[in-house]
């Protein structure tokens, strides 16, 4: 367990960034359960990247994000 210690300042930044992005009360309630946290540290400590694990892993850079024909083969359509 971390020390933590959340002060006034820091809960006024993240009270503040919530409304930035029009978080809701229920939204904010959410993401603090259960594993939400840690997998929401694990993304940001990421680079903001998805990685799927499975038979093979996929990662998925957002800021960096790939051409249809590039993410699911040549010869596909989006519709």
């Amino acid at each position: 367990m971390s020390d933590l210690m959340l002060d006034v300042d820091q809960a006024s930044e993240l009270k503040a960034a919530f409304r930035r992005g029009g978080w809701t009360n229920a939204e904010i309630k959410r993401m603090c359960e259960g594993d939400n946290p840690t997998l929401l540290r694990r993304f940001l400590n990421n680079g903001c990247k998805f990685v799927m694990k499975g038979p093979s892993t996929l990662v998925i850079d957002r800021a960096n994000l790939p051409t249809p024909e590039k993410f699911i083969g040549a010869d596909w359509s989006i519709w």
